[in-house]
């Protein structure tokens, strides 16, 4: 999933677009990854969720 956000909160003139590697497991869904804008970030992503199933949810001992 994309997303976009202001790092710096005094510049709302320079949105940066984030990557969120998602796990879907059953009826629940949780973020095991953010990838930051960049160079290869589309791949950097794609590996993150190739091995999203064996992560922990950010916010569970993942941050």
């Amino acid at each position: 999933m994309r997303f976009n956000a202001y790092e710096d909160p005094t510049r709302f003139d320079k949105a940066e677009s984030f990557l969120v590697v998602i796990k879907v497991a059953g009826p629940t869904a949780c973020i095991t990854d953010i990838v930051k804008p960049g160079k290869d970030q589309n791949l950097k992503a794609r590996e993150f969720a190739d091995v999203s199933a064996d992560k922990p949810c950010r916010g569970e001992g993942g941050l």
